[in-house]
């Protein structure tokens, strides 16, 4: 269990009752985690603070989260009792665990369901999707992978699998999948055998506004022509000129944001090309900046600038390889000089708290961000995608 501020409600009567009627921020989301490891006492108060959560709901929507790897149906059985007022729900669960029959008595009563997360470690029952076929509100999806699921997927506005290895089932689901707006994959791994068998059109996805993959295998099955937001993982020996150029060109979306994790500096000057409408560029793991891409991106004149559009660098490389090139190219992108033809660029760094190998280029344009470790944002689109504060983009 989490932490709850039970103390709130103990200073006075006064306090008890603001706290009591506070239901967007306390009594809205309860997160459970269910450790096989816990003391009974443990569980008798997990039990007793959800009791009390779901009695000041009073029948309007609340969200949940439950990590249980073991059976703990006095806790399950409350949330099921309430089914009808879910409104968000991230599972976690065996594929064995017998916690799983209990909740076939929801089917055909989660009319308000939105968002549903299910993680399954070892695979999916045959039994649990169809207790969710019928999900007329359900909008966010996230899996494991499809398995044996059904829905209409056409509800559907975010869909998230951490691994997909059928290619066949993924086309088919993502061709019902006509409002989709974010597409996430964590791993898409491809069947070289099924490839060589079948071959599969592209899926057109009219509404998709943002995808994040890894490994860019998925962009040869795809058409996104409201392509706004692109984060890529990219894995080794991937042939990134041809995929890339296929992709964009059979899309023709003007996409705005790209983030890059696990590129080699070469990379880019592969890539950026196809995204001469971009205002955001995020960049991690390489460990230098290539004298080859400041040249590109600095302005001169009489010539075309690259991605006049982009407004921030974001980047989290460990060292400039040129500190004074580097300076030289942020120098012309905030100029009176060129700003006729470019926007005024900002940079963005993130930097370790045991290290800043930034500090021999002071320039007023970049801001730094401390994180704690660099290799903890080297594989996690959440640093390339979330919003940037302040900043007019």
């Amino acid at each position: 269990m989490e932490p709850f501020p039970w103390y709130l409600g103990q200073i006075c009567s006064l306090w008890r009752t603001t706290f009591f009627s506070m239901y967007s921020e306390f009594w809205s989301t309860i997160n459970i985690n269910a450790h096989h490891r816990y003391p009974h006492s443990v569980w008798e108060e997990a039990v007793s603070v959800a009791t009390v959560f779901l009695e000041r709901t009073e029948g309007r929507p609340f969200s949940f989260s439950v990590d249980a790897k073991h059976p703990c149906p006095p806790i399950l059985d409350l949330f099921i009792a309430e089914s009808t007022s879910w409104k968000a729900v991230s599972l976690c669960l065996d594929d064995d665990d017998e916690n799983i029959p209990l909740f076939r008595n929801i089917k055909n009563r989660i009319p308000q369901l939105r968002s549903l997360a299910v993680s399954i470690e070892l695979g999916m029952p045959r039994d649990l999707p169809l207790i969710f076929e019928d999900v007329p509100a359900l909008t966010h999806l996230s899996l494991i992978h499809l398995g044996n699921w059904r829905m209409d997927w056409s509800l559907l506005t975010q869909l998230e699998l951490s691994r997909e290895f059928n290619v066949g089932r993924l086309l088919r689901v993502l061709s019902q999948a006509t409002n989709l707006e974010r597409l996430a994959f964590n791993k898409f791994i491809m069947n070289p055998k099924a490839l060589s068998e079948k071959n599969f059109d592209p899926v057109t996805l009219p509404r998709l506004r943002t995808l994040e993959i890894s490994g860019l295998a998925i962009l040869r099955f795809l058409t996104t022509p409201a392509l706004q937001g692109l984060y890529i993982s990219k894995c080794r020996q991937e042939p990134l000129a041809v995929i890339c150029a296929s992709f964009f060109k059979r899309s023709s979306c003007q996409l705005q944001r790209f983030g890059a994790i696990q590129f080699r500096p070469n990379d880019f000057t592969t890539i950026l090309p196809y995204m001469p409408d971009l205002k955001v560029l995020s960049m991690c793991a390489p460990l230098d900046l290539t004298p080859e891409f400041v040249e590109s991106m600095t302005c001169r004149t009489g010539e075309q600038p690259l991605m006049p559009q982009l407004r921030v660098l974001r980047l989290s490389t460990i060292i400039w390889k040129d500190a004074e090139s580097f300076k030289k190219m942020l120098e012309s992108r905030s100029s009176d000089r060129f700003l006729h033809s470019v926007q005024e660029l900002k940079v963005i760094v993130a930097w370790s708290k045991s290290y800043w190998g930034h500090r021999d280029v002071k320039h007023s344009n970049i801001q730094p961000r401390p994180v704690e470790y660099l290799y903890e944002i080297s594989t996690q689109f959440q640093w390339a995608c979330n919003d940037l504060d302040g900043w007019d983009v």
